[in-house]
């Protein structure tokens, strides 16, 4: 059995149930969900915050509980469970004994005795106090070495003679004194776990020949969990002469083929030991077996080794396999194959599989990684074929725009593999005749791309192509702006009259940027523009012309007069935030004035008046990058969307319809203040003494429900109650410091538009 803390909810156990060369969890069981009466005896391990769980030396299992929520309250308990009429049977009091002191103190045929004991804990230390022993002479004491072999040999209990075989290796590993061959007697025993840790521990020894000798018949033993640690043993024997291991190698190779990948843990122990005993030659013959298993199990050896012969699967039938070597040649950085994973011809099936992209990715990876002329060129190649997955032909531009520079890390592995500075003139050179295909795709991954890509490229040619996406609107709207700031960055001579164009477009976001360009094209006519953008833009343009002011030279004026605005209640209330941070920039004693008197009027009795400019006019797209990507805050961690997250807070799918955003940005900033119905934890105490502590479920006029842990649900009238205190949320109160009032501002914008 396996018992387990999860964390909040209760104590959850499986059993093991051997299966094959290993184990399968079985019959998974939760202590307690429901307050059934047959179950009444379990539910105290449930409805808790439990951080974790072990045994007592008495019996019974202590489990550590938080008690509620996530912040430092101050409570904690500890709960005992138990039986207590195994309790005062005398085996535990025994254990109890044993366990806080009494087994050091005992002789050595006492000690003897407990490697027979029921409790797992006792027979450890008896073992380990045995080895103390034997080691307080030198050599080890020959007595206990005997003992411990005839435990081993012909003890009638299972357990004490597992554990002589465990203490006579780690004898072995400290002395040669103690040496594991009079072991091999029980090569043959009847029972197959103790064959099993005889065959672990002989695999462990690496030492003799004579092991080596008894893992290799083990192979053929009856039991997949006798062969699975004889073949994972047989790795380890390097000593051993070449022509055995190579005997050896192909007993293993038998294995592997009989196995037919069915025992996972069976393939990797066999894998294992190929690599310590298959020579190249007999690896390379395996890679060209009519066994796709053998020719798995090659790859995945080749690996581990490092070995450039791995580069012949790729050309294998089976598109499994040929995942497996571009993943080892890329992910392990086998430098010398890089070639042939380049030159991985795309056939149909590979297509047609699902291992195309990961594959796909990793050739065009290799390209890059090369870095040759001609590695640009068939990147291009790429990037032209119109059969090849979207992502793949965008990973292809995107080597190309960082060609020159590429980056420190391993653009799949993630791991530091810098590569030396490049001439862009080759990638630029890949790249150009292209422009105008690529530019103009049926895909908006692939524009962006492209565009992305003269930018950093500098490749002016394409000016007349971007600034065709920014006059036609049949274009959509994020490859038009990508287009307009390319022509920017790039100083295109088409760029004035593209501005004008887009300053006036439908698209709010290509307005914006045309207005923020405007400022930049002619400063001297940018306050004129910004101020007319804050009369005839959109709530985003108007927001961003309000930003720009902020660092703009002589728009105090203009600020003075939104702040007027804002004092007399008339400003967009999407522009505030963006007001008081830009009127917050500027010293002017009149700015300084209106700023005073806004937060003067602030009403000191609304707990959210700090934070109103942050209800309106935010980014929900931006918000929801916070919810699901901002580590800081880890929102979706807890709270789920549309069955996206966590389950520790309430599910908020739709809050946006059914609360107001007042109340959303009392949830961030103030999560203690309003709690979710069924979230809220409370402490009650009754007028005769009785106390609950645990989430309030439900309450009416006479009554409260409550999910207590240690009672389950129970119900209280509220005339019996003496006191009632509510315990803290499991949101933390500092969320609304971690986040910027922007990011405040789009969250709740998030939230807000979540239907």
């Amino acid at each position: 059995h396996f018992f387990y803390a999860d964390f909040p909810g209760g104590v959850r156990d499986f059993e093991l149930k051997p299966q094959g060369a290993g184990f399968t969890a079985d019959n998974p069981r939760d202590y307690l969900q429901d307050n059934s009466p047959e179950k009444l005896d379990g539910k105290l391990l449930w409805n808790l915050y439990p951080v974790d769980i072990d045994f007592g030396p008495e019996g019974g299992a202590y489990i550590a509980d938080w008690v509620q929520g996530w912040e430092k309250t101050g409570k904690a308990r500890i709960w005992r469970v138990y039986d207590p009429e195994v309790t005062a049977q005398p085996i535990v009091q025994e254990t109890k004994k044993l366990l806080t002191g009494g087994i050091k103190s005992l002789p050595t045929e006492g000690l003897f005795k407990l490697l027979s004991h029921v409790d797992q804990r006792v027979r450890r230390e008896a073992q380990f106090a045995l080895e103390a022993k034997a080691l307080a002479t030198k050599p080890p004491a020959p007595g206990i070495i005997r003992q411990l072999n005839a435990v081993a040999l012909s003890n009638t209990n299972q357990l004490a003679r597992i554990h002589a075989i465990w203490a006579l290796a780690n004898l072995s590993r400290r002395s040669d004194a103690a040496r594991l061959d009079d072991l091999l007697r029980l090569e043959r025993d009847a029972d197959a776990e103790i064959r099993a840790q005889l065959t672990r521990v002989f695999g462990d020894s690496g030492k003799t020949e004579g092991h080596f000798n008894f893992l290799g018949r083990r192979l053929n033993d009856p039991s997949p969990r006798v062969r699975f640690f004889a073949a994972l043993g047989l790795g380890r024997f390097p000593q051993v002469s070449a022509s055995k291991r190579e005997a050896t190698a192909k007993v293993l190779i038998t294995l592997l083929k009989n196995n037919a990948d069915q025992d996972a843990y069976l393939r990797h122990a066999a894998i294992i030991g190929l690599i310590g005993c298959a020579s190249t030659d007999t690896l390379v013959k395996m890679a060209s077996d009519e066994s796709a298993s053998l020719r798995m199990a090659a790859c995945i050896a080749m690996r581990r080794l490092l070995m450039p012969q791995i580069a012949g699967l790729l050309n294998d039938s089976d598109p499994r396999i040929v995942l497996e070597a571009a993943r080892a040649i890329n992910d392990e950085a086998i430098n010398v194959a890089l070639p042939q994973l380049a030159s991985l011809s795309v056939s149909p099936d590979m297509l047609s599989s699902a291992q195309s992209a990961p594959i796909l990715r990793r050739v065009v990876n290799a390209h890059f990684r090369l870095g040759g002329p001609g590695n640009a060129t068939a990147l291009s190649g790429y990037a032209a074929n119109g059969k090849l997955p979207e992502s793949i032909r965008a990973e292809a531009i995107s080597s190309l725009a960082d060609w020159a520079t590429p980056p420190a890390r391993d653009k799949i592995a993630g791991l530091y593999r810098p590569l030396p500075a490049r001439s862009a003139a080759i990638a630029s050179a890949a790249l150009k005749p292209l422009l105008n295909d690529l530019l103009t795709a049926n895909s908006e991954t692939i524009q962006v791309a492209t565009i992305l890509a003269v930018t950093k490229l500098e490749l002016r040619e394409a000016g007349n192509t971007l600034a065709d996406i920014v006059r036609d609107s049949k274009f959509k709207g994020s490859v038009r702006l990508e287009a307009l700031k390319s022509l920017a960055a790039l100083n295109d001579s088409h760029l004035t009259e593209v501005v004008k164009i887009a300053a006036t477009d439908p698209d709010a976001n290509l307005r914006k940027e045309a207005a923020a360009l405007q400022t930049k094209l002619n400063p001297g006519n940018a306050l004129a523009q910004l101020t007319q953008a804050l009369t005839v833009g959109s709530v985003s343009e108007q927001q961003a012309a309000i930003v720009a002011l902020g660092n703009q030279s002589g728009a105090d004026a203009v600020l003075t007069q939104q702040l007027d605005l804002l004092l007399t209640g008339k400003l967009r209330r999407e522009l505030e935030l963006d007001l008081l941070e830009a009127a917050t920039k500027r010293a002017t004693p009149e700015m300084k004035s209106r700023m005073n008197r806004f937060n003067a009027g602030r009403d000191r009795k609304d707990k959210l008046s700090a934070y109103r400019e942050t209800l309106y006019g935010g980014d929900a797209a931006t918000g929801r990058r916070i919810f699901y990507e901002r580590q800081e805050v880890a929102c979706f961690r807890c709270h789920k969307i549309q069955g996206e997250g966590g389950d520790v807070g309430p599910d908020l799918s739709g809050i946006g319809v059914r609360k107001p955003r007042e109340y959303l940005l009392e949830s961030i900033v103030y999560p203690n203040a309003t709690i979710a119905s069924g979230y809220e934890n409370v402490v009650v105490t009754l007028k005769n003494g009785t106390s609950y502590a645990g989430q309030l479920k439900i309450e009416t006029d006479t009554e409260l429900t409550i999910n207590a842990g240690e009672d389950g649900l129970v119900k209280v009238k509220k005339s019996d109650v003496k006191t009632r205190e509510r315990g803290l949320s499991s949101m933390l109160e500092e969320l609304g410091n971690v986040l910027t009032r922007r990011e405040l501002r789009d969250v709740v914008e998030f939230l807000a538009t979540s239907k």
